[in-house]
């Protein structure tokens, strides 16, 4: 019983390394850059009356954070608030349609996943009126299936998968599962803050377009530039 055990176990692995070594493969074959050179968003813009202000700066990109509320919709917040408050909030349709395709937007999708990855997609085709905005919109997340799902109901929209650690030789194993899932659900950009960025990043990914946050320092963001970063959200640096 244990050698049969045994085998079965080896038969999984086996499997499973197979599996990643072809995703990977086929993930360094793929290409999703977009941008023709690097650009400055601004970061953490969920009050909009700021929008107009940071697009007259020059930004060409905001970022801002949503949440979806069983039964509400998606809303624009950080955090998440009571049933009782969340008429208080703006609608990311709402928020969209200030300026909409004038600028591009990263959406920090606090909470998507597969539980709720269908009720956004109804609410996408119900409430975006205008789609073409979709080429705007730059989703990201944590859950890359749930980004797949999306990709494949709207063609157009920007997915991007939030790489938490990476390089160090026991994180290794997770390198190959972001990358076997990124080829599986066909996502186009990945994202990292700039206390987990190092060269691991730009050589695993450089063929994604590659997005850094939390960088407020001009020297480090024009080493970012050097090093092949397409979008750097900041806080301070003006664009």
């Amino acid at each position: 019983m244990k050698k049969l055990f045994y085998i079965l176990s080896l038969l999984v692995f086996l499997s499973v390394s197979l599996l990643l070594v072809y995703s990977t493969s086929k993930f360094n074959k793929i290409s999703y850059k977009d941008f023709s050179k690097p650009e400055i968003w601004k970061h953490h813009v969920n009050d909009i009356s700021e929008l107009y202000r940071y697009y007259n700066y020059g930004y060409k990109g905001i970022e801002f954070d949503v949440r979806y509320f069983q039964g509400k919709g998606i809303f624009v917040t950080h955090d998440t608030v009571s049933d009782n408050k969340i008429d208080s909030l703006i609608s990311i349709k709402d928020y969209l349609s200030e300026l909409g395709n004038k600028i591009n937007y990263w959406v920090d999708f606090k909470n998507l996943d597969s539980k709720n990855v269908e009720q956004t997609i109804d609410y996408f085709n119900l409430y975006l009126d205008d789609k073409s905005i979709l080429n705007n919109l730059y989703i990201e997340s944590r859950d890359a299936a749930a980004l797949g799902r999306l990709k494949e109901a709207f063609p157009n929209i920007n997915t991007m998968l939030y790489i938490k650690r990476f390089g160090e030789t026991r994180y290794l194993h997770r390198l190959y599962f972001y990358k076997f899932n990124i080829y599986k659900n066909n996502i186009d950009s990945v994202t990292t803050s700039i206390d987990r960025y190092n060269s691991v990043f730009i050589k695993d990914f450089k063929n994604l377009n590659l997005f850094v946050y939390d960088v407020n320092d001009r020297k480090i963001a024009e080493g970012l530039v050097y090093d092949g970063v397409d979008i750097i959200l900041t806080d301070s640096i003006e664009p």
